[in-house]
């Protein structure tokens, strides 16, 4: 159920499969001999009975849909079938995931599948005490408050300032090098710079390639603050009880269920919210 394309040398006790900065590495895991999660990296520790790798991009696949992050901590357990990945709140794994069939982005913790299970489970990392807190938002989400943040003190807005470095050079690719020349800015500031924008789902950052991928979501951004085009304000807080998890994905049919929520975001500058009863 598990293919491997890629590179392999020994290393001590453990093999390395490898990739270089043109075709990484790819493990593809298989449901009913259909490739369900592809992952890349330019790394994979291979053990006897485990999988591993820092930083991988992972795909969940559903038809022409997709669940896409474009790197998190991956971790393979032969001895309980379990693949399972992990996101931080900082860094470089922080970036949402990115899921075209429900049109969301999804700011979770952790993800688990049992491949003896026809679900995937979004949850707390293990060894946490407490269930996670996790964001569900729409690709249509807008906020003029988390706009007008972004600007800060600065002159122009990044995302008005990436638009037209974009258009300029005909291309959603920007090499943090090159941007920092651009921006007459050290590259390590651009880097954060870019890294900030990445959390919030503006774009994909590709760190082991020195570049960020911008997304649609900056063209949406700056089409709603002008009025442009009309946005919503879907964004699902989870903050599940006792032991149950955010979310379970159903396989088959790609059913997202969200448990959890105390309260659902209708406006957030006129603060205007449903909550349970």
């Amino acid at each position: 159920n598990i293919d491997f394309l890629g590179g392999v040398v020994v290393e001590g006790n453990h093999l390395l499969g490898f990739g270089d900065e043109l075709t990484q590495a790819t493990l593809r895991f298989k449901r009913n001999d259909t490739v369900f999660i592809t992952l890349r990296s330019r790394n994979f520790f291979i053990q006897e009975n485990r999988i591993s790798s820092p930083y991988a991009s992972v795909t969940i696949h559903h038809k022409n849909d997709s669940i896409y992050h474009s790197g998190l901590h991956m971790n393979y357990s032969d001895e309980d079938d379990l693949l399972s990945f992990y996101r931080d709140e900082h860094g470089l794994t922080s970036n949402p995931l990115y899921d075209t069939y429900h049109q969301i982005n999804m700011y979770v913790e952790a993800i688990y599948w049992d491949m003896n299970e026809n679900r995937v489970r979004f949850d707390k990392a293990l060894g946490r005490a407490k269930s996670s807190i996790a964001q569900f938002e729409s690709f249509n989400y807008f906020s003029k408050d988390r706009f007008d943040k972004l600007q800060g003190i600065d002159a122009e807005n990044p995302l008005l300032s990436l638009k037209h470095y974009s258009d300029n050079n005909s291309s959603k690719i920007v090499y943090f090098d090159e941007y920092a020349d651009h921006l007459k800015m050290p590259v390590e500031q651009v880097q954060l710079l870019l890294l900030k924008l990445a959390h919030q789902g503006f774009l994909i950052y590709e760190a082991n390639n020195g570049r960020a991928i911008l997304g649609d979501k900056i063209d949406f951004y700056l089409q709603a603050y002008s009025g442009n085009i009309d946005s919503d304000i879907f964004s699902l807080i989870s903050r599940p009880y006792n032991s149950e998890a955010n979310a379970y994905l159903e396989i088959d049919n790609f059913d997202l269920q969200i448990n959890g929520l105390d309260k659902i975001i209708l406006s957030d500058s006129q603060n205007l919210i449903i909550e349970p009863s």
